[in-house]
C-alpha cells in the first residue's frame, strides 16, 4: 500500500492546466507591457533627436551667417527680406605680416549674399544649405536694423519625426563692426 501511495504523489507532481494558463497570461501581460516601454522610449528619442538637431542646425547657420557678416563694410537686404548681400572692407598685409583694414573703409567690390532657395537658406561662397526646412512663407529672413549696423536674423524651422511635426523658430541680432 504504501508503493501506491508514494506513486500517487509523485504522479501528481508538475503544473496543472490552470497553472499553466495563468503563468502565461502574467508572462503576455509583462512582455506587452515591457514592449509598450520600449516603442514609448524610442518615440521619444525620435522625437528629442529630432528637437535637437534642428536646434543644433539653426545655431550653425547662426554662428554662420554671423561669422560672415560680422567683418561686412556694407549690407543690403533684399526688398521681399529673404536674401542679403554684403561686401567687406579692403585690406593689405602691413609691414608686421598681418592683415589691416585700408584707411578710409572702402569695400573691396566682391559680392557675398545670404539667401533662401526653395526652402533652404544657401550662401553664395558654398554649396551646402545652411538650414534645410525653412517655414517662413513670406516672412522676413533678414531685416537691417535702423541704425544700418546690426542685421536681424529670424529663422523658422520645420523637423518630422513622421507621426509629429515640430517647429522651432529663433531670432538672432549680428552687429556690423566696420559698417560706416
Amino acid at each position: 500500500m504504501r508503493y501506491l501511495t508514494s506513486r500517487l504523489v509523485t504522479a501528481r507532481s508538475g503544473f496543472t492546466l490552470v497553472e499553466t494558463m495563468t503563468a502565461m497570461t502574467i508572462f503576455t501581460m509583462l512582455t506587452f507591457g515591457g514592449l509598450s516601454l520600449v516603442v514609448a522610449s524610442v518615440n521619444a528619442y525620435s522625437r528629442d533627436y529630432s528637437r535637437g538637431s534642428m536646434e543644433t542646425d539653426i545655431g550653425q547657420a547662426f554662428r554662420r551667417i554671423d561669422d560672415g557678416l560680422r567683418e561686412a563694410y556694407s549690407v543690403t537686404v533684399d526688398e521681399d527680406g529673404q536674401g542679403l548681400t554684403y561686401y567687406y572692407p579692403v585690406k593689405y598685409t602691413g609691414s608686421d605680416g598681418k592683415l589691416h583694414y585700408k584707411i578710409p573703409m572702402a569695400s573691396d567690390g566682391v559680392a557675398r549674399r545670404f539667401y533662401k532657395s526653395e526652402s533652404h537658406l544657401v550662401s553664395s561662397s558654398n554649396t551646402r544649405p545652411l538650414v534645410k526646412n525653412l517655414t517662413t512663407g513670406s516672412a522676413r529672413l533678414f531685416t537691417l536694423q535702423s541704425s544700418g549696423k546690426a542685421v536681424l536674423i529670424t529663422l523658422s524651422v520645420t523637423s518630422s519625426t513622421g507621426k509629429e511635426i515640430f517647429t522651432n523658430a529663433k531670432s538672432y541680432v549680428v552687429r556690423l563692426r566696420n559698417a560706416p
